[in-house]
């Protein structure tokens, strides 16, 4: 028996698996410290109690339980510990177990827990007995007592997001490697939480890293991969199939497979099927026939068939580039409904094949409705019921009620879930921040997920996914993260701050404030082309580059890979003063507004007998952050409207990114001696419903209600600014206040020129 036991203990003690006690990689120049710690664990927990303790990591036990130590999920820790400075090593063992071999054990009295808790500075158990997680899919519990930190999942990513959490607690105090202790029971709202992805630049390490990080569990990577853009762009562009590098693309599928699916990180690839008959020839036209087998088969051997065999999933873009239709479809299906309806399912019949549980996410070419119209020549309604048809496992995108993102309704959600038979995968374009092209320098709140959407509105969708969704938008990622983990706690306000600091460090979050702030100021002189009036503005401009420029400099400085976690270089706002204002001032295209300028002061001279000597003339040049300025004109001979050509700029509702104009002049003498007379020339939007406005000066308000002016020409309305509103320098604002984001039709209020006239000089 003696002996009997002696070889027990022998076994026994010989289970004990160490791992690599290297010393810390970390610092500046290790891109892999993100998430750095902030003192709470993003996505928000459903229960979280923060504890003032704080654990060495400087020699860790790790109990396994009914998990090996090469597990996929068990690397983010362990990286964790060491990037940080920490040693481990793995230790085998359950405290709970049953069977011979626990009973031997305890016989022996052989408690491998114990002996960790004695031996090592703090102890993780994986898989815990003793804790019981909550019964939600990818629930997970953390509990910490002493030095343990026990974690259990309810699966297998509940474990994923336990460990996702503890790392978020490990940091650098005082110079020693930490885990903060803390309890929580914890679980999504939302069981998919998506993004779309970009690889081409970054790679796939990059997703990998960031989804584990805030806990995202599903990324379609729409084309951009390493390898190459996987759809042609253009007849005989390098950028499109010319380029594709089939090694490089199977290196980066196989990257996916590695990275990704030993996580059950669900991952599309996706591509644009438009002809391959166009990128042989290189002159060809890029349009779909789908009654053709040499593109489908083109297509399917490049792309499909690779992804399907590596365990990836399918993605497939018609959305912008479906019509017209090959007349070969017409004459084989009769409509582009038929012709895609068949394609699709003939690619999911051939990849189920080679994996069964394979999915497939389609974008069809009607894919925002029911709120704006179709420029199409197919029924709208007649196609999505026909791709309804396609089997369950193949899901399809929507923008919502309109192209770009807006607020959505309910009912607009059903009207698209009744006639395709399943609840949407949400393309979200845009989320309307208030920046030139929708851009997120760094730190904006994002509002739009409280204000846009209804309550059970993530219950109706299948899952939510950002268009634009990589490296510089990552700080509207966390936010997402946070709003579909844990809806009810969501702070727009609080959660930015908290993204930015864990993705660059918490000492950067003034620095990126300060540069949000300046890119802001250069967004009022983007339009296309570039804002006249920068040139007006050049001095202010260059001095706002010079300090932008500063403050980059100290972000690189700080945090060398500010740029691979937030891209702020990447927008086009940092050489805006170098590179577009200089182009600006040399453009002989700004003679046609000089000369548009001229016509507004003879108008204004036949119109309300403007005086250079007396007035002061305020152009459409002379505002910025409107659209344009440009010139407009409409006639319309049923309506009786004719809008005569006129340079002029305007604005769009109070959430879009063009809601305000600003103007900027000098008044003299100051101070006046009475009030001025505000004359403008406008026009109102085409819509019955007058377009709303403000009119301030230096922050006084002048006028606000619906708007006065027709809506059939321009036409001259006057009001009053008192005299004590005036500055020396004044800034005048007309501002759409209406509730709306878009900025492609009504409501809308367009101004032509304005006119300030001292009335004391006049009553003379």
């Amino acid at each position: 028996m003696y002996k009997i036991l002696c070889f027990f203990v022998f076994i026994l003690t010989s289970m004990r698996l160490y791992g690599s006690a290297i010393d810390v990689a970390g610092g500046s120049d290790d891109k892999y410290m993100m998430p750095y710690y902030t003192g709470k664990i993003i996505p928000t927990p459903q229960q979280v109690e923060y504890k003032d303790t704080y654990l060495s990591l400087s020699n860790v036990a790790i109990v396994l339980n009914n998990i090996s130590s090469d597990d996929p999920r068990l690397i983010y820790l362990t990286d964790r510990i060491t990037r940080y400075g920490g040693k481990y090593n793995f230790i085998i063992g359950s405290d709970k177990s049953k069977g011979i071999v626990s009973w031997i054990k305890r016989l022996i009295g052989h408690d491998p827990l114990k002996e960790a808790t004695s031996n090592h500075t703090s102890v993780f158990i994986i898989n815990a007995t003793t804790l019981e997680p909550p019964k939600h899919k990818q629930g997970y519990v953390v509990k910490s007592k002493g030095k343990r930190i026990a974690l259990r999942g309810n699966d297998y990513q509940g474990l994923l997001w336990a460990i996702s959490s503890v790392n978020q607690m490990i940091f650098i105090k005082d110079g020693n490697s930490v885990v903060r202790s803390f309890d929580t029971e914890d679980w999504p709202d939302k069981e998919v939480r998506g993004m779309l992805g970009y690889a081409k630049r970054i790679g796939i390490e990059w997703y990998a890293h960031f989804m584990v990080a805030f806990k995202f569990n599903e990324v379609d990577f729409v084309g951009h991969v390493p390898g190459g853009t996987v759809y042609p762009l253009d007849p005989g562009s390098r950028e499109g199939i010319g380029a594709f590098n089939k090694e490089e693309f199977q290196k980066s599928i196989d990257a996916a497979k590695k990275l990704l699916s030993s996580l059950k990180i669900r991952w599309y690839i996706g591509t644009n099927p438009e002809s391959a008959q166009a990128v042989e020839k290189s002159d060809g036209k890029f349009q779909a026939n789908f009654s053709n087998d040499k593109d489908f088969d083109f297509f399917y051997n490049l792309i499909f068939k690779p992804v399907a065999e590596v365990g990836g999933d399918i993605s497939i873009h018609l959305d912008d580039v479906r019509f017209p239709v090959h007349p070969d479809d017409i004459k084989k299906f009769g409509s582009a409904a038929k012709a895609d309806y068949d394609f699709v399912l003939r690619v999911y019949n051939k990849v189920k094949k080679i994996n069964p549980k394979i999915k497939v996410l389609f974008c069809p070419p009607f894919y925002w409705g029911p709120d704006s119209g179709c420029p199409y020549p197919e029924n709208r309604e007649e196609y999505l019921e026909t791709i309804g048809e396609l089997p369950d496992a193949i899901s399809f995108y929507w923008t919502g009620p309109r192209v770009l993102g807006c607020k959505v309704t309910k009912k607009s959600v059903n009207w698209f879930s009744d006639l395709t038979k399943r609840k949407p995968f949400i393309f979200q374009n845009g989320l309307g921040f208030p920046h030139i092209y929708q851009y997120h320098y760094g730190c904006d709140p994002v509002y739009n997920l409280t204000n846009w959407y209804y309550d059970t509105y993530l219950d109706d969708v299948q899952g939510y996914f950002l268009n634009g969704g990589n490296y510089n938008n990552s700080g509207v990622l966390v936010s997402i993260a946070d709003w579909s983990w844990n809806k009810k706690s969501f702070n727009p306000d609080e959660v930015i701050i908290d993204a930015v600091k864990k993705l660059l460090g918490p000492e950067l979050y003034p620095t990126v404030k300060t540069i949000n702030k300046i890119l802001s100021e250069f967004d009022k002189y983007y339009s296309n082309p570039i804002n006249p009036n920068a040139v007006l503005h050049a001095k202010e401009i260059t001095a706002a580059d010079v300090e932008l420029n500063k403050e980059l400099k100290i972000l690189e400085e700080k945090n060398p890979n500010n740029d691979y976690w937030m891209g702020l270089n990447t927008y086009v706002a940092k050489d805006f003063a170098e590179n577009e204002l200089k182009r600006a001032l040399r453009n002989p295209n700004y003679n046609k507004y000089s000369k548009g300028e001229q016509e507004s002061k003879k108008q204004a001279k036949l119109e309300v007998n403007y005086s250079s000597d007396n007035d002061i003339l305020l152009s459409a040049l002379s505002f910025v952050g409107g659209m344009g300025p440009d010139f407009y004109n409409y006639k319309n001979q049923d309506k009786k409207i004719n809008i005569q050509r006129r340079l002029s700029t305007w604005i769009y509702g109070k959430q879009s990114i063009r809601s305000s104009l600003e103007a900027r002049f000098e008044i003299s003498p100051f101070p006046p001696s009475g009030d001025y007379e505000l004359i403008i020339s406008g026009l109102d939007d085409d819509a019955k419903a007058k377009c709303p406005i403000k009119i301030c000066l230096n922050g006084s308000t002048v006028f606000s209600g619906d708007n006065p002016f027709s809506r059939k020409n321009w036409s001259i309305k006057k009001f009053t600014i008192p005299g004590h509103f005036f500055k020396r320098n004044n800034v005048l604002t007309i501002s759409n206040i209406s509730k709306s984001d878009t900025t492609s039709g009504p409501p809308f209020f367009m101004l032509n020129y304005a006119v300030l006239r001292d009335t004391s000089k006049t009553t003379k």
